[in-house]
């Protein structure tokens, strides 16, 4: 009957709320059976940006992406194969260069290791974080380096 569903549905949530099974933390809910954290969940706050990729091909993608995310972790996001953390080598484009902060010394270390594909406006996708003073940054995707050990 519907007051006996009612009724269990107000057990659950007495459950739910009396118990630790729900806890957040800002805007992060963590639900332990799940083990699945919500702060990638877009706010309001948030600045959305977008990135378009392209390769050899010809073919371009335009995803969107949040302020602060690498190109790396937009990459990924999307399923866009930039290689991994330490050979995730990118080019800009001449615009997109110029308005985004200069490489620091580290990417700058990394980037010595891709001396045969470098350009002028090479990045490394892990190290280059959007900001919302750039709304679009255009990212040509360059030939990925295997690093596995023997």
């Amino acid at each position: 009957s519907i007051t006996m569903a009612a009724a269990l549905g107000r057990v659950a949530v007495a459950r739910l709320v009396g118990s630790s099974v729900v806890r957040a933390v800002g805007r992060t809910a963590v639900f332990p059976s799940m083990q699945r954290s919500f702060a990638s969940v877009p706010h309001m706050s948030d600045k959305l940006v977008h990135v378009t990729f392209s390769n050899n091909a010809g073919e371009s993608l335009r995803v969107p992406a949040l302020e602060g995310q690498s190109i790396y972790e937009v990459a990924l996001q999307h399923d866009v194969k930039v290689g991994d953390v330490y050979t995730c080598h990118v080019i800009l484009s001449p615009d997109s260069y110029a308005a985004h902060d200069k490489p620091l010394d580290e990417e700058n270390t990394q980037l010595e290791g891709f001396e045969d594909l470098r350009t002028p406006t090479s990045r490394m996708a892990s190290f280059l974080k959007l900001s919302a003073a750039v709304p679009e940054t255009l990212v040509a995707i360059t030939p990925q380096r295997d690093t596995a050990q023997p």
